[in-house]
């Protein structure tokens, strides 16, 4: 694909950074991934307003920003700020299939040679002709657990994954929220019944969704509500993650 066929995002999109702030504020506060600024990134998304100092926090994360920067040579967008790009990683959109699975093999290959012993690269790589993506649900179900840098266990991947539930009630701190958990079952990953889980919406005092209303759709990651979501968008990260589920039960 040509950078002539790529549009432009549209006028008025958040500026990437401060969304991938929202979706990196809790597993940075957790110690899971990034570097020690975790408050500086709450700092960001509350005052929603982005700068250059962003960049370099965001480029502490050894998970995401790899995945950032192959997203955007890979479609032609270029740029891994940009609001598509970090979208596309952390929820899904039509940027990834851009991403041609040839380009995807070769970067999996890389990227995981130096970390994993030989014998599991095509347990990781392998999963590009069934149609694996550069999205966090692949990370979660897959990557993560064969590197090492995640516990093989379901509570942890439900929580590390990107979750979307509707808010049921709020409670000063905290928001109740309706969503299908990961479970196994029949020796299986699959999405279980709908159950409530309580997420947080504030730390160190500070919230970017103070104006929160029951009924709306949001996503959960590590027990943090991180944003509103669309129509659209529930659907999309929904498709991905039933997607990457799938993969990853071939050879779970």
């Amino acid at each position: 694909m040509t950078q002539s066929e790529i549009q432009p995002a549209q006028n008025g999109a958040r500026d990437g950074r401060l969304t991938f702030a929202r979706y990196a504020f809790m597993p940075n506060s957790l110690g899971y991934c990034g570097g020690p600024q975790d408050k500086e990134l709450l700092d960001y998304a509350v005052e929603d307003a982005a700068d250059d100092g962003m960049n370099h926090l965001i480029r502490q994360f050894q998970a995401a920003w790899p995945n950032l920067v192959f997203i955007a040579e890979a479609s032609g967008i270029g740029d891994p700020f940009d609001s598509r790009v970090v979208e596309a990683y952390w929820v899904g959109n039509d940027v990834l299939r851009r991403v041609e699975p040839v380009d995807f093999h070769e970067y999996l290959t890389e990227k995981i040679a130096r970390r994993i012993p030989k014998r599991l690269h095509k347990y990781i790589a392998g999963k590009v002709p069934a149609g694996a993506r550069p999205h966090h649900s692949f990370h979660v179900f897959d990557v993560g657990t064969r590197t090492g840098l995640l516990e093989t266990n379901i509570d942890t991947m439900d929580r590390c994954r990107i979750a979307w539930g509707v808010v049921e009630s709020i409670a000063g701190d905290m928001v109740h929220v309706r969503y299908e958990p990961v479970v196994l079952s029949e020796g299986n990953l699959a999405l279980g019944e709908p159950v409530t889980r309580e997420a947080r919406r504030t730390a160190e005092g500070q919230s970017y969704l103070k104006d929160l209303k029951a009924g709306e759709a949001v996503s959960l990651h590590w027990d943090w509500v991180c944003d509103r979501l669309s129509p659209s968008q529930v659907a999309r990260l929904s498709s991905e993650t039933a997607h990457h589920i799938r993969i990853a039960n071939q050879t779970l």
